[in-house]
């Protein structure tokens, strides 16, 4: 018998990736058992493509973050010492079990049944990206289609689709990486062709159920991948150019375009850019939002920029050729940065990716899809460019004095600060700053190269190693035990569909403790 484990964020979760094993293989029986108060196995015999499969996964709900100690171990641990740095994290882990009880990571999955529209859809790309350079496969699987609802009476508006460079990004990250790494969509119970004309030219064959099964198998299986990898992201690449022909016209590449650049021998998305200057880059920033130099900063990039893949997106590009007037326009609008600042900013032969963006809400608090952001302009462009950061919102005076001393530890202990400041060659702030007893501006100008590089080296060359099973029962227990507990009673005792829910919401613990 082979033993896998699969972690996740809770038992829903987990039991999604069994099911995708069970539709495709099949099997004749299939036993399930609690060896613990929250911990389920689910075995099963039966042959594939002429092998035999005899297989018992643990499955593992809860995962030790957030300062949380559930388990005796943390799985986190391999992709950390790999080159994870981003604490943004999958929703579920798939791992094998050795004859010497040595636990290796075999592949990461983020389930999405949100809407895809605006920055929700890179909210996530920063477990992506971070999963991803460790050489860990990673897919992330989005049910299509999903509407936005009314608030008051949950009724359907208009369907809203993402911008083709999100799943895009996917594709250009796994061809940069060398590591598989996609996007793929399955069909969603709201997904009607019939009832949505905006629905009426999407290929169902682009829907990637059938491969993933089959690929998730194989993988477990250690037979080859190949086949699979590539329909995945050929799938994947359609989903692309479905949805730069939603997108308007004018202000973001089509599907051809997408085409090219997908098809690329030499030369990547930034050169296409740089190359064609499709439109500019413009940030629209909201009256209310505006601060400082902001609008004159945006004039100035409005006169040298680029824009790449979308004018909707939040980064551009200024050309190499144009780095020392960006630099030296900044300088007059802001003329006490120092000279040090303007001329590395403007030194530099290679091509300057810019992200303008508000990055903290009104009150400074960390705006989590904006974490996304940078990661997904790292997963489209090349290790070979530079990327400035310009920030207008609010910044806590606390974070600001870290920033200024210790810009390390600011990103140690904030997931927002880490993404720019990993991710960024300069960064520069014009923002208000709070949590002081007079309200007063910030103007800042910060050279991290040094800091991104430490981040960029870190787990370089370092492969998923593995490491001691622990133990399948947790040190603590919790939500996630009650939640598995009812999963289990309703879906496996009682034999009826038991749907994702707070368990905790609806049941007090003591009476919830009693499944347990």
């Amino acid at each position: 018998m082979t033993n896998f484990r699969i972690h996740g964020d809770n038992i829903v979760e987990c039991e999604r990736v069994t099911q995708i094993i069970l539709n495709t293989l099949q099997p004749d029986t299939v036993k399930t058992k609690l060896i613990a108060p929250s911990t389920m196995t689910l075995s099963l015999q039966t042959s594939y493509e002429g092998k035999d499969v005899d297989w018992q996964f643990e499955l593992l709900p809860g995962f030790n973050k957030n300062n949380k100690r559930r388990w005796p171990g943390n799985i986190f641990d391999s992709l950390k010492e790999a080159g994870s740095f981003f604490d943004e994290t999958p929703d579920v882990i798939i791992s094998e079990i050795d004859d010497n009880n040595q636990e290796t990571i075999l592949l990461a999955i983020e389930f999405c049944s949100a809407l895809q529209a605006g920055n929700q859809a890179w909210q996530r790309s920063a477990r992506a990206f971070s999963v991803g350079r460790t050489g860990c496969p990673y897919l992330y699987i989005v049910d299509f289609v999903k509407y936005e609802l009314n608030n008051e009476t949950r009724a359907r508006k208009n369907l809203r689709f993402p911008n083709a460079a999100v799943p895009y990004s996917y594709i250009s990250y796994s061809k940069s990486t060398g590591n598989f790494i996609a996007q793929l969509y399955i069909r969603s119970e709201e997904f009607d062709k019939s009832k949505d004309p905006a629905l009426r030219d999407f290929e169902e064959s682009d829907f990637s159920r059938t491969q993933l099964g089959s690929y998730l198998i194989k993988l477990l299986l250690h037979k080859d991948t190949a086949r699979e990898e590539k329909a995945i992201l050929t799938n994947n690449m359609h989903i692309v150019e479905f949805l730069a022909r939603k997108s308007k016209q004018g202000t973001n590449y089509t599907d051809k375009e997408w085409r090219k650049i997908s098809s690329m021998t030499t030369g990547n998305i930034i050169n296409y850019a740089v190359q064609n200057k499709r439109f500019n880059f413009h940030k629209t920033i909201a009256k209310a939002s505006q601060h400082g130099a902001s609008l004159a900063v945006i004039g100035l990039i409005d006169s040298l920029s680029t824009g790449l893949a979308s004018k909707d997106l939040p980064f551009g590009i200024i050309p190499a050729d144009k780095r020392k007037l960006f630099a030296d326009g900044l300088q007059q609008i802001y003329p006490d940065a120092s000279r040090t600042f303007i001329q590395a900013l403007g030194a530099n032969q290679r091509h300057l990716i810019i992200t303008v963006f508000k990055g903290f809400k009104p009150r400074g608090d960390d705006n989590r899809p904006d974490r996304g952001l940078l990661p997904l302009a790292s997963m489209l462009s090349p290790a070979d460019v530079d990327t400035v950061s310009y920030i207008y919102g609010p910044v806590i005076k606390e974070n600001l004095d870290l920033l200024d001393k210790d810009p390390q530890k600011l990103a140690g202990k904030n997931g927002l600060w880490r993404s720019i400041l990993a991710l960024s060659n300069f960064v520069i702030l014009d923002v208000p700053v709070l949590g002081c007893k007079e309200y007063h501006d910030a103007i800042r100008f910060y050279d991290t190269t040094s800091l991104k590089n430490i981040y960029q080296r870190l787990g370089k060359n370092t492969a998923l190693t593995p490491r001691p099973v622990f133990r399948s029962v947790p040190r603590t227990y919790g939500e996630d035990d009650v939640d598995t507990a009812i999963h289990y009673f309703f879906t496996h005792i009682l034999g009826h569909v038991c749907f994702e829910g707070k368990a905790c919401a609806i049941l007090p613990e003591e009476i919830g403790a009693v499944f347990l």
